[in-house]
C-alpha cells in the first residue's frame, strides 16, 4: 500500500503503516495494474480478462482508495488527549482539534468535504473507496487506527488529508 499524507505543516503527520505495495506502484496507478513478473507493463481489458481497463474505460478498477480526512467533526478534549500508540515507539494524543481559517472555517470541515469530492471523482474513474468517517459529525478514529485505515481495508493507497491555517489575514488560500 502506498501512502500520500498532504498539507502537514501544521497538524502534524498521521501514524501511517507500511505495509508492501499491493498490485500497483503509485506510479501507475492512474493507468491500470503493474504486473509484478514484468515490471513496469501495464495490462489493457481483454475479452480474456475483464477486470483489467484500459485508461479509455475505468482506469482505476480494482483499485481501493482509502482516505483519511483528518481531525473529527466533534472533538471532545478529555477523550482525544488519551495517549495511543504512534507508530514510532512513542505515544501521541488520540487526536488533535485542528486548525481553521481566520473567518472560523474549521479544518475537519474543509478536509471531509475535499475527502467527499474526492471520492466522488475516483469512484466515476472505478475506484472503490474507503474513508475513515462516514460524516463530519461524529468524534472519528483515534490517529492510530486511522494510520492503519488503509492496510486493514486492503488499500492500494491512502491519501490523508489536512490543511494549514491562520490568523494573519494577509495570506491567501486556504489561510485567508
Amino acid at each position: 500500500m502506498a501512502v500520500a499524507t498532504f498539507g502537514l505543516a501544521c497538524c502534524g503527520l498521521v501514524g501511517a503503516a507500511s505495509a508492501p505495495a499491493r498490485g500497483a506502484a503509485s506510479a501507475t496507478a492512474a493507468v491500470g495494474r503493474t504486473d509484478p513478473a514484468a515490471s513496469g507493463t501495464v495490462h489493457k481489458a481483454t475479452d480474456n480478462d475483464p477486470g483489467q481497463t484500459t485508461s479509455a474505460t475505468y482506469p482505476l478498477t480494482g483499485f481501493t482508495v482509502a482516505l483519511d480526512p483528518g481531525h473529527p467533526g466533534r472533538y471532545n478534549a478529555a477523550v482525544h488527549a488519551k495517549l495511543v500508540p504512534d507508530g514510532r515507539g512513542g505515544r501521541k494524543p488520540c487526536n488533535a482539534s485542528g486548525t481553521a481559517t481566520a473567518s472560523g472555517y474549521p479544518e475537519h470541515a474543509f478536509t471531509f468535504d475535499v475527502a467527499r469530492r474526492a471520492a466522488k471523482l475516483l469512484r466515476a474513474q472505478g475506484a472503490t473507496v474507503v474513508m475513515t468517517r462516514s460524516t463530519d459529525h461524529g468524534k472519528g478514529l483515534c490517529v492510530n487506527q486511522r494510520g492503519t485505515f488503509g492496510q486493514r481495508h486492503g488499500a492500494d493507497v491512502m491519501v490523508s488529508l489536512h490543511a494549514d491555517g491562520s490568523t494573519n489575514t494577509s495570506l491567501k488560500g486556504y489561510f485567508g
